[in-house]
């Protein structure tokens, strides 16, 4: 018996509006987000915070480098949001964009 599996994929547009402080520096940015994360994350989202905190302020101080504030930005892959939410917290516009994939399998019967 062979099996298939087919990945449906359904894109999530997200605008980020949660109400943060304008214009902060990278890293108060970054902390500002804690929060919001504990307040309405899952224990992933919380542990990612810490475990993905240096390379996420990374990430937000080249955006701070080489983009103006106010700008609108792409936030690809953005789940759990908090790259997205430091953004907005910078005084950037964020569109955040995550893909949900639904796995579906799909028997076929043994070859005649």
């Amino acid at each position: 018996m062979h099996q298939k599996a087919i990945i449906n994929i359904k894109p999530k547009i997200f605008l980020v509006s949660e109400s943060l402080p304008r214009f902060m520096l990278a890293e108060e940015a970054l902390r500002s987000v804690e929060d919001l994360v504990k307040r309405l994350g899952g224990g992933k989202a919380i542990g990612s915070y810490y475990l993905e905190f240096s390379r996420r302020l990374e990430v937000l101080r080249l955006v701070e480098k080489y983009c103006e504030p106010g700008a609108t930005l792409l936030d690809l892959g953005a789940q759990p949001f908090i790259i997205s939410c430091a953004l907005k917290g910078m005084g950037y516009n964020v569109v955040a964009i995550d893909v949900e994939p639904e796995h579906t399998s799909a028997s076929q019967g043994a070859a005649a």
